[in-house]
């Protein structure tokens, strides 16, 4: 059985509108997001992205302490991806460990598996994570955790995500549906690419990949 790691905002949680309209509040950035506007933004690193939205590194930490803050207080608006619930409760079933690490705050992670009958599911969650470091809090989660590497994925939206997996030597899954559209995330060379909750087992089930 595998060891699977998601992430959380735009893997299991549909929370890319809640996401922007925070960004957005706390950055004074002012007009719509149209969708052009969205898809250029998809297409970039988190460090270009945050050079459109004009934030300063140093502005980071409040910012995301503040806007794990408000989204505290919208995690109702908060919906799962579909077909997300049926995936995490059969890998659950066929006995894969499974774990988040996410940017969010443990808190709101927590709340929203309880909303979704999910809290079960899970093994362990990492919170809190700074955005440059979830290298480093996956290795911390795979030590805690007491893991083997080599059996271990990390499924994510971003190609932070990808990228922290490939540092450390994880097999990646890059899930379409969230921030990151499919073409760049491709392009950083994944394990796998889901364009939807099922490929998930489809790629861990695959026998041409080498474990």
């Amino acid at each position: 059985m595998a060891n699977i790691i998601f992430d959380f905002d735009g893997t299991i949680a549909d929370s890319f509108e809640v996401i922007v309209s925070i960004i957005k509040k706390l950055t004074h950035v002012r007009g719509n997001f149209d969708e052009a506007s969205i898809y250029e933004l998809r297409q970039q690193p988190i460090k270009l992205i945050m050079k459109r939205l004009k934030v300063r590194s140093w502005q980071l930490p409040m910012l995301l302490v503040r806007g794990r803050f408000m989204m505290r207080h919208r995690i109702d608006e908060i919906k799962l991806i579909g077909g997300m619930a049926k995936t995490i409760e059969e890998l659950h079933a066929e006995g894969h460990n499974l774990f988040i690490v996410s940017s969010n705050s443990s808190h709101n992670v927590v709340e929203f598996l309880k909303g979704h009958h999910l809290s079960d599911t899970f093994v362990d969650i990492e919170g809190g994570v700074s955005l440059f470091d979830k290298e480093k809090a996956l290795s911390k989660l795979i030590k805690k955790n007491s893991l083997n590497s080599r059996e271990t994925w990390y499924v994510g939206d971003e190609l932070r995500d990808i990228d922290a997996a490939t540092a450390i030597e994880l097999r990646s899954i890059a899930v379409t549906w969230g921030f990151t559209d499919k073409e760049t995330l491709t392009e950083h060379q994944p394990t796998g690419v889901a364009e939807k909750p099922t490929d998930i087992m489809t790629i861990l089930n695959d026998s041409s990949i080498i474990r």
